[in-house]
């Protein structure tokens, strides 16, 4: 059964930062709901920054604390909606049903195919009541999006591990742009030919996934890839705050400048 309980914070000293051409600088007002799952109670934190519904930034792994930090600083300069699961500061969660105990990891769980692999992989047992629960946390996630909104995911990685090089082999890219230099750490994965197009040429490393052919993950890019929505994960290496701020400031420029970036209600 969900449970939602509404609190509204205000954040009393935003960081300032230049850039915002009226100078306004928006403070975050935050919601958190709460969603039971098992004997766990999933926190959700929706920042609310100024009026604008437009932009949409996730963060579902609870460790990944440099990209929260740099969507905050361009947040409070553009306005948007900033939307965080709360997981103590783990990557994958864990939660227990009938004296069975189950982990999985929150950014797998948006295709049905997605969620029995992640729980198959990282818990004992997969059962339909787990399965059905996991499904249940991954409906409730997304309808805190507003339906419109061009949809901005926040990811760290470490050095040498996943980046934009894993997308060379294989069928997931439907094209690939790095330039001379770049950090393959640091890279943007879209399923908007026209995001791709605009990101490449702004100069970063970019990756158009294959919506019809990338491998079934239960991501959230495979989610809004199969229904044709406009979606950038915004991958950076841990640590790497000013470079990720300037990558997500660029999407943001980039959306909010042209409409036809904004999804369909449908």
């Amino acid at each position: 059964m969900q449970k939602i309980i509404l609190l509204l914070v205000a954040y009393c000293a935003p960081l300032i930062v230049t850039g915002q051409p009226s100078g306004e600088i928006f403070t975050g007002k935050e919601e958190t709901h709460v969603y039971a799952i098992g004997n766990r109670r999933m926190t959700l934190k929706t920042t609310r920054y100024g009026q604008s519904r437009d932009v949409v930034m996730l963060s579902l792994h609870s460790n990944e604390t440099t990209s929260i930090s740099a969507a905050r600083s361009v947040l409070e300069r553009s306005g948007g909606i900033l939307i965080s699961l709360e997981n103590n500061g783990e990557r994958f969660v864990t939660f227990s049903r009938r004296g069975r105990s189950y982990t999985f990891d929150p950014n797998r769980i948006f295709t049905k195919t997605g969620v029995r692999a992640t729980l198959r992989q990282h818990s004992r047992h997969h059962a339909r009541e787990a399965v059905r629960s996991v499904e249940g946390l991954a409906r409730f996630l997304l309808r805190k999006i507003p339906a419109t909104a061009v949809l901005i995911a926040l990811h760290n990685n470490d050095d040498g591990g996943w980046s934009l090089d894993s997308y060379k082999a294989g069928k997931d890219a439907a094209g690939i742009h790095q330039p001379e230099g770049q950090d393959p750490d640091d890279f943007f994965l879209v399923t908007d030919r026209q995001l791709f197009q605009a990101l490449r040429a702004a100069g970063y490393n970019v990756v158009l996934q294959h919506n019809r052919r990338a491998h079934d993950d239960g991501s959230l890019s495979i989610y809004y890839g199969r229904k044709q929505k406009a979606y950038v994960n915004v991958e950076a290496e841990t640590g790497k705050i000013n470079e990720q701020a300037a990558m997500i400031d660029a999407v943001v420029r980039i959306v909010n400048g042209k409409s036809k970036f904004r999804n369909p209600a449908k």
